[in-house]
């Protein structure tokens, strides 16, 4: 994989997550948070860090987050540079198929503004694509869209945004007012509460705007 085209990518994708990406350095990209220095990425998508630059809780979460990104960009980078052409009536611009099943494509786009994936069905005797779905700079919601629509995974055994809001919320409430019956029933309950959390970017955002709606529906 091309050292520059990566370090162009990952540099997009963090800036859009709040990170400041810096001019590379010894065949490695600097990453600053909240105007700090926090790690070097390098090529091969590895992250360095010293000690006493990730020496705080936030600090770790922010590593550990810059960690999740350059994995990402180091799989789809990867993929895109092996991937065939995509080739259908009426598509202008190049794409390249990243996978297909059962009639459903995945397709990647680089642009000037970091790297477009969208998911199409086949048509016209596979000749031509439509109800495209596009997802720019977003991997991971692309491919949960591409498993879903091609059937690769049930709709029944997958929780949307607004399903794990829900249970998040009758979790919390159960924490906080009526309590767990054991220990280990408290740990289960905090472990999914985490996890929930961490899949929703605006949680917060949406149990306030849910709060609101349940107040004006009281009233």
């Amino acid at each position: 994989m091309i050292r520059e085209r990566y370090f162009k990518e990952l540099a997009i994708v963090l800036q859009k997550e709040g990170f400041t990406p810096l001019p590379e350095q010894e065949q490695r990209l600097p990453v600053a948070w909240k105007g700090r220095h926090l790690c070097w990425i390098t090529e091969t998508g590895g992250v360095r860090y010293v000690p006493q630059d990730v020496n705080t809780i936030e600090a770790e979460h922010a590593c550990a987050k810059a960690i999740d990104l350059a994995a990402a960009v180091q799989e789809y980078a990867a993929a895109m540079e092996s991937a065939p052409v995509l080739e259908a009536k009426g598509l202008e611009s190049s794409f390249c198929l990243l996978s297909e099943f059962n009639n459903v494509v995945l397709a990647g786009h680089q642009t000037e503004h970091g790297t477009q994936f969208i998911t199409w069905v086949w048509d016209n005797n596979h000749t031509s694509l439509n109800f495209g779905c596009y997802y720019m700079l977003d991997y991971k919601g692309a491919k949960e869209a591409f498993a879903l629509r091609s059937g690769l995974v049930s709709r029944g055994q997958f929780f949307d945004q607004e399903q794990m809001t829900e249970i998040y919320r009758a979790i919390h409430g159960f924490l906080s007012e009526q309590g767990p019956d054991s220990i280990r029933q408290e740990e289960k309950c905090r472990q999914l509460l985490a996890q929930i959390k961490s899949q929703i970017p605006d949680l917060e955002q949406r149990l306030k705007e849910m709060e609101g709606h349940t107040f004006e529906q009281s009233m």
